[in-house]
């Protein structure tokens, strides 16, 4: 027999979370309600998956409110570092992507370390670079970084 579920949480292979999937009643109750990634649709609760989805919604909608206007700020950034050369235009080190979110915090963008796709796996020498900062699957923003000479 199968029941309607409403999805708390993304789930892999079955929908996202807001969906309402139709799944064996076994494993909506041993699994996914068990793992409170969601809840049982009847008659009596549709008010409150309703109730749900709303919230749900709004969340989803001030998310990416926040991360598009975050995203802008990254467009207009030109970020600029300076570190000590040896031999030409080669820095004595090389410049790599924890270094790049330190510099965004002092700009206050906060990032982690697996968001930045830089164009080689570390930085070597001067110039102008084009960093990107994946936010979401579609949300790509670039900036520019300026390696100067200390």
């Amino acid at each position: 027999m199968k029941v309607n579920v409403f999805l708390l949480k993304d789930m892999a292979n079955l929908g996202k979370a807001g969906d309402i999937v139709s799944v064996k009643d076994g494993y909506a109750y041993n699994f996914i309600v068990k793992q409170q990634a969601g809840i049982i649709v009847t008659e009596q609760n549709k008010k409150e998956v309703a109730a749900h989805k709303a919230a749900l919604e709004k969340k989803k909608t001030e998310a990416e409110t926040k991360t598009s206007d975050l995203a802008e700020k990254i467009k207009n950034l030109t970020v600029k570092i300076k570190k000590t050369m040896h031999e030409g235009d080669k820095l004595y080190g090389s410049i790599h992507a924890t270094e790049i979110v330190d510099l965004l915090v002092k700009e206050g963008i906060k990032v982690s370390k697996s968001q930045i796709i830089m164009p080689n796996k570390a930085i070597k020498t001067l110039g102008t670079y084009d960093i990107t900062v994946k936010l979401t699957t579609q949300l790509k923003p670039h900036f520019k970084l300026k390696v100067i000479n200390s």
